[in-house]
């Protein structure tokens, strides 16, 4: 097994070499190693994903493979592996994000890195959580987890509580959950981590949620949002109007629900992300017939429906 997807990695690389885009995206001046040019492009790659822009995210991801590749800088080959998937799960492609989190995990374990192998657990657990694969999940995560060093602080070992702690949520395990999501909170919170901070609040509140703590629920995400707002994380305020609408509906206020529904359909429309609009629409024709709006109601199905065909949300 370990040679079949060694084997894959050689030809996923050859393949992506040769079929790339002959011209690089533009980068600053400056005179840099190649190893640094390459992790330059990591970090350009990170702030383009962070805005939603996929399509730059990747070519910057792809050009650093590359790159890393040409010196055979494998550690940076790992990152290169597992920045590529995380965009590829957030375009909806998770056959594309597993397969690149195993090459990272498989040429990791080859050359004995610890923190890719860690790193790309954490992505298998996460990927898998969203694929409604719980029991993968735990694998990948507590694999992740015995890698970390006794009270890790690092931000590592934050995504790594944060996973584990929406795993334990999926199962019910609400104590557990509350107390792993905390330990990520303090790491980010010292760290001035804001966007992580803020996904740890979100993830707060859709435990309270679950639980029909609503007031709760609604504080924690109404934190996250005003977080994500402040280093403009469009993104994450999407997920964070989203969730507000979802916990206001649940606690029976459909007219505040809808307004946060709307909101997050605004965001979702500006980033071009089809999937998420479409949900939200769906979640608003709900929301509309319950409220006996039957026309409007109709009028977002539709409007769903256009969606999903490829119009622009």
């Amino acid at each position: 097994m370990r040679a079949s997807v060694g084997t894959l990695a050689v030809l996923a690389f050859i393949l992506l070499t040769f079929s790339a885009c002959s011209s690089s995206p533009d980068q600053p001046e400056g005179v840099f190693t190649v190893r640094n040019q390459a992790a330059r492009n990591l970090e350009f790659g990170n702030r383009y994903f962070e805005r939603a822009e996929y399509e730059q995210a990747v070519r910057f991801f792809q050009l650093a493979l590359r790159q890393n590749a040409s010196v055979d800088h494998q550690e940076g080959v790992v990152r290169a592996h597992n920045s590529l998937g995380k965009v590829y799960a957030a375009q909806g492609d998770p056959e594309a994000a597993e397969r690149s989190f195993l090459l990272a995990h498989t040429l990791a374990s080859e050359i004995e890195y610890t923190t890719g192998q860690l790193q790309s657990n954490s992505n298998l657990g996460e990927l898998y959580l969203a694929l409604e694969r719980p029991d993968d999940a735990e694998r990948r995560l507590l694999a992740a987890e015995a890698m970390l060093p006794r009270n890790a602080t690092t931000p590592d070992a934050a995504v790594v509580y944060h996973n584990l702690g929406a795993l334990a949520s999926r199962r019910g395990a609400f104590d557990t959950a509350e107390s792993y999501i905390r330990r990520a909170l303090r790491i980010n919170a010292e760290a001035g981590k804001v966007a992580e901070e803020a996904s740890n609040h979100y993830m707060l509140a859709s435990i309270y949620s679950r639980q029909q703590r609503f007031p709760e629920a609604i504080r924690a995400a109404e934190r996250a949002l005003e977080l994500d707002k402040s280093v403009e994380n469009s993104r994450g305020i999407a997920a964070d109007l989203t969730a507000l609408g979802h916990i206001h509906s649940r606690a029976g206020e459909l007219e505040l629900g809808i307004s946060y529904y709307e909101r997050a359909l605004s965001v979702e429309a500006a980033l071009g992300r089809h999937r998420q609009a479409a949900a939200l629409l769906n979640a608003l024709a709900a929301s509309s017939r319950q409220l006996g709006r039957e026309n409007q109601a109709a009028q977002f199905e539709a409007e769903r429906d256009r969606v999903l065909a490829g119009g622009r949300p």
